[in-house]
């Protein structure tokens, strides 16, 4: 019995495979329309964004995203730069399968406002995302998402002038990355 122990230990140990791991993750760029909310007025524009995740859990992934924003309001045509980044949490539905992923995602992050005329300032902002991606080639994906992102704790002396502005941006965004 001893000799059989011996003999099976020693054939796990050279006939064992290697243990590979696979951790799931994406990468996106996006380009896309924003519409901010500014104290009764409209500032519209485009924005770029990257982001990326990795899984946590099947279903659930953890990442970050940063994102330079131009917009113009509406009334004053002053042209605003807004610089943001943050932590986000996605999760993923277990359908469709097959070349079509959607979700949901939500984080919390924060945004840097500079402009030429009326200074600058920042808040903090908490986004609500639905997103979905077609795969064209593996691990090629086209990405969409719609969002609407919450700001609060407004400071600095843009906001001194613009008490209620940027409470709400809704944003369309199309880009292409890796799953």
């Amino acid at each position: 019995m001893k000799r059989f122990r011996v003999a099976l230990v020693l054939a796990s140990t050279f006939a064992a495979r290697s243990a590979d791991a696979q951790v799931r993750y994406d990468a996106a760029a996006l380009a896309g329309y924003s519409q901010r909310f500014v104290a009764g007025n409209a500032a519209e524009g485009g924005a770029l964004t990257l982001d990326a995740h990795v899984a946590l859990i099947p279903l659930v992934r953890i990442g970050a995203w940063a994102s330079a924003e131009a917009s113009d309001v509406a009334t004053s045509g002053e042209l605003r730069g807004i610089f943001s980044g943050g932590a986000r949490v996605k999760i993923l539905a277990p359908w469709p399968r097959g070349v079509w992923h959607a979700w949901i995602a939500t984080g919390f992050g924060y945004d840097a406002l500079a402009t030429r005329d009326a200074g600058g300032g920042g808040f903090f902002e908490v986004p609500a995302i639905v997103g979905a991606s077609y795969r064209v080639r593996r691990p090629f994906v086209f990405v969409m998402e719609l969002g609407a992102h919450v700001g609060f704790g407004f400071w600095g002396s843009y906001y001194d002038a613009h008490k209620d502005a940027d409470v709400i941006a809704l944003t369309l965004s199309f880009g292409f990355g890796v799953d």
